[in-house]
Parts: C-alpha cells; sequence; structure tokens
C-alpha cells in the first residue's frame, strides 16, 4: 500500500500486486478519524474472483466472505472505457454476480454495493462509452438487489479528476453501520421433571 501513497514520496502511485499471506493475514486495518472508526479490508489476490466466476470455486470457499459486513462488487470503468474489453467487463460482472447468488453465502446481515471505478477514465473515452455503463447499470444492480435487497451503485473517480470523484460517498457507505443482527430465539425451557418424595413412616407404625 504504501508506493501507492502521498507519503512514499512517488511522482506516480503504484500498487503491487495482491499475494495470498501464507500465515492468512489477509487483512488490512485502516482507521478512520472522522467519525472514529477501525475498517478491517479482506486483501485477497483477484485470482479468489475470478475462481469464483468461473465456478471453479464455491463462494463460501474464499477467506471472510461470509463474515464480511460490507461486500463490494467492482466494475472496472477502464475496460467499458475500451470498445474491446466492454462487453466482457459487463459479461464477467454479471458472471460473477450470479455465482454469489448461489445461496452458499448468505449476505442477509452484509450490505452489498455495486460500484463504478475509474469514472474519469470512462468520460475520457467520449459519450458513447459512458452510455454504454448507463444502459447496463440497472440491469446489473437489479441482479445485485436480488442478493441484498436496498443495493445501490456508486460511481467512484481519480480524486481531482471529476467535479465529484464519489469518495465521499463511498466512505459514508463504508462507515454506516451494517444491518443489525437479531438475537437468536432461545429454545423453550422444557418444564422440569415433577420431584418423587419419598414419605417415611413414623416410628412405632412400620411394620
Amino acid at each position: 500500500m504504501h508506493p501507492a501513497r502521498a507519503g512514499s514520496g512517488r511522482i506516480t502511485p503504484h500498487t503491487t500486486r495482491t499475494e495470498a499471506d501464507p500465515e492468512g493475514r489477509d487483512l488490512l486495518h485502516l482507521e478512520v478519524e472522522s467519525p472514529n472508526t477501525h475498517l478491517l479490508f479482506a486483501d485477497l489476490p483477484g485470482e479468489s474472483f475470478r475462481a469464483i466466476r468461473d465456478n471453479e470455486i464455491s463462494p463460501d470457499q474464499v477467506s471472510y466472505l461470509a463474515q464480511a459486513d460490507k461486500v463490494a462488487i467492482l466494475v472496472d470503468g477502464a475496460l467499458l472505457s475500451d470498445l474491446g474489453e466492454r462487453s466482457f467487463a459487463i459479461n464477467t460482472t454479471r458472471q460473477l454476480i450470479e455465482r454469489l447468488s448461489d445461496g452458499s453465502v448468505s449476505f442477509a446481515n452484509a450490505h452489498v454495493c455495486l460500484v463504478l471505478t475509474k469514472l474519469d477514465e470512462l468520460q475520457a473515452a467520449g459519450d458513447s462509452a459512458v452510455r454504454y455503463w448507463d444502459e447496463r447499470e440497472a440491469d446489473i444492480l437489479a441482479a445485485v438487489q436480488g442478493i441484498c435487497a436496498g443495493s445501490a451503485c456508486l460511481r467512484t473517480a481519480a480524486r481531482g479528476k471529476t467535479d465529484e470523484d464519489g469518495m465521499e460517498v463511498l466512505m459514508d457507505w463504508l462507515v454506516e453501520p451494517p444491518p443489525e443482527v437479531p438475537e437468536p430465539a432461545l429454545p423453550a425451557q422444557a418444564e422440569p421433571p415433577a420431584r418423587m418424595l419419598r414419605l417415611r413412616a413414623p416410628k412405632g407404625l412400620s411394620q
């Protein structure tokens, strides 16, 4: 993460490829100052989700997915801006959503969101590229809402590249408390068996 941050001193940001941690420490910790919130992000290789999409593994085989409070399904705006790649981006997104809908993982206690990334690159490609996404967004969002009712689509861009980069809206979504999970009902307590009293005959009456 450090090479992608301003503090690294790099002229251009660089994000290294995510590798699976052999010790299973696949989490990134981010502390947000206002409001004071601690966020844990699953830092997993993209191959894990490609394997779900291609039906090579079940969603419940991916670490943390069943425990997640927030699940973002990303659509790469850079691919949508490419005439030769845009149909691939749409089809693979639909395949992933379909696989996440197989019931092996329940999202009843999570917030699921569709996130379009790199809006700045999509807009730079022209009106026809933006219109390509506009005409398909509602259909894909409806599929996401089949996983989690009330899901929305957020559009994000690199900071400073558009009038509204969507980052504040995305952060608001991230820090919004997840749905409250109702306490499981306790099983009904069986009535204790009646105590059997052992009576003793008074002295002198026993035979």
